[in-house]
């Protein structure tokens, strides 16, 4: 039996935040619009080198991407190491390497440094293949990996697991946390000493100098030295991403199982392979197991559903219950390495996103480079990373506003595209009958949104903006809210 509510394990077994909205006009050193996992790692390390910080989320801190995560802290993304070298060059591919692995000690030293209770523990990460020419994949990889003095190794059997495997690479010394708990802990220490986080403040633009940044938001506005956006998809300058990242929804559950959990993170090389790895909180234990990927494109149907995730898990675990299921949305970049520094053109306003689904060890590799980078440190990350790679914003494969759907019937609870007087309009039917419509074209760059069935959701197919059924934003890049429309059914 499924769990009916969505949510994470992580928001689940934390309390609620309540920071203040933004109710002054103020001014700070660095001002950072994003309250998650980049935002506060980021704010923490400025705090910690005397700078004066505000952090603004436009819902609340650690809710969004970093609150729906899988939260492995680790350095094994897949097959990237093997790509790196072959797309790009050995030195980069071991500046990547090292980065994130300087990541997994930092998270532990700060951990233990700031008596943060977490959920911290070490275990090995897995990458396994069901194929043959998987596992020559695998090979591959790993061979790359032990040039760049990688923990890696080579597995041919997963003895503990009721899975068919050809074989699997091995990183040991990788571990996993409660990230929600992690995260409470460090917003804790920010907000203090002439420091700040405000919840429920949406940044709406940024007014740039030659001296400082001024950031408009929906309440107040905040004059800083230094803008860092760190939304899952940037709101600021978005044509210059709008070519270069997609977003994806994957689909998660915490379980129990009535047999032992898995000793290991694992994740396999196929779309319908399973991610999973355990969560031990005091004596309570989860797995969390997760698949079915939909990148958010012109192509995307929104039908897929947790039933189809059930199946998948239920052929390989013996399941004691479903506890809890969530949906998460990562940034993929095209190059398949994250944007973090300097936007191209601009002094003042740095940006961090694309982490491609690995955003713990990746959030802080970015904390770490643009501290440095605004406190004038020289950091050899800085050209891997940069957004300065992107030449030209290009725009001509970004789909735009579709055909509209045939005017019909809704059903209670669901939502259709209608066209009224040539106007593309979303439409939603409540349990009650009560209808609503608000305009289908997204705010952040004119594509039209789709009904999300599952979610009950009205989702952009182009950068990932997402909406609840009344048209108010519930995840960027958009800002604003689909305006509310009259129709007649």
């Amino acid at each position: 039996m499924l769990p009916s509510k969505v949510e994470s394990l992580w928001m689940a077994t934390t309390p609620e935040t309540n920071f203040p909205e933004l109710d002054r006009h103020i001014e700070t050193d660095v001002a950072i619009v994003g309250g998650g996992i980049a935002g506060l790692n980021v704010a923490f390390l400025l705090k910690r080198k005397g700078l004066k910080v505000v952090v603004i989320d436009s819902t609340y801190i650690a809710a969004g991407t970093s609150g729906n995560t899988t939260a492995k802290i680790t350095s094994q993304h897949h097959l990237k190491y093997a790509f790196l070298k072959n797309s790009i060059d050995k030195k980069k591919a071991q500046i990547y390497a090292d980065s994130n692995q300087w990541a997994i000690k930092e998270y532990e030293k700060i951990i233990k440094k700031e008596n943060i209770g977490c959920d911290f523990h070490h275990m090995p990460s897995y990458v396994y293949a069901t194929t043959k020419n998987g596992f020559d994949d695998i090979k591959k990889e790993f061979e790359v990996t032990r040039e760049l003095n990688l923990p890696s190794s080579i597995i041919y059997s997963a003895d503990n697991l009721s899975l068919d495997i050809f074989g699997a690479i091995r990183f040991d010394s990788q571990a996993y946390f409660h990230p929600r708990k992690y995260l409470l802990a460090i917003a804790g220490k920010i907000n203090t000493d002439g420091c700040y986080i405000f919840e429920k403040t949406t940044a709406t633009d940024i007014q740039e100098t030659e001296e400082s940044c001024k950031i408009i938001t929906d309440k107040k506005n905040i004059k800083a030295k230094y803008v860092i956006i760190a939304t899952n998809f940037p709101f600021y300058s978005k044509e210059i991403f709008s070519s270069q990242i997609r977003q994806e929804l994957s689909y998660v559950f915490a379980v129990r199982l009535n047999t032992k959990i898995p000793e290991g993170m694992f994740i396999g090389l196929n779309d319908q392979d399973l991610s999973f790895r355990p969560h031990v909180s005091g004596k309570k234990a989860w797995m969390t197991v997760g698949a079915i990927h939909h990148f958010l494109d012109e192509k995307y149907t929104a039908q897929v559903d947790y039933e189809q995730l059930y199946r998948y898990a239920t052929k390989i675990f013996d399941i004691k219950s479903v506890d809890y299921k969530w949906a998460a949305q990562d940034s993929y970049a095209k190059d398949r390495l994250p944007y973090i520094g300097f936007m191209p053109k601009s002094k003042r306003v740095l940006v961090t996103t694309g982490y491609s689904a690995w955003g713990m060890t990746t959030s802080l590799v970015s904390a770490k480079l643009l501290s440095d980078l605004i406190t004038g440190k020289k950091n050899e990350w800085e050209s891997l990373y940069s957004p300065s790679r992107i030449k030209k914003a290009n725009n001509k494969n970004v789909p735009r506003a579709g055909k509209g759907g045939e005017k019909m019937d809704l059903k209670p609870n669901e939502g259709k595209i209608v066209e009224e007087n040539g106007e593309k309009l979303a439409v939603y039917k409540d349990e009650s009958g009560k209808v609503t419509a608000v305009s289908a074209i997204c705010t952040h760059m004119g594509c039209t949104v789709g009904w999300n069935n599952k979610d009950k959701t009205w989702d952009c197919p182009c950068h990932g903006s997402r909406y609840d059924k009344t048209g108010k934003v519930i995840h960027g890049p958009a800002v604003k809210n689909l305006s509310k429309k009259e129709i007649e059914l």
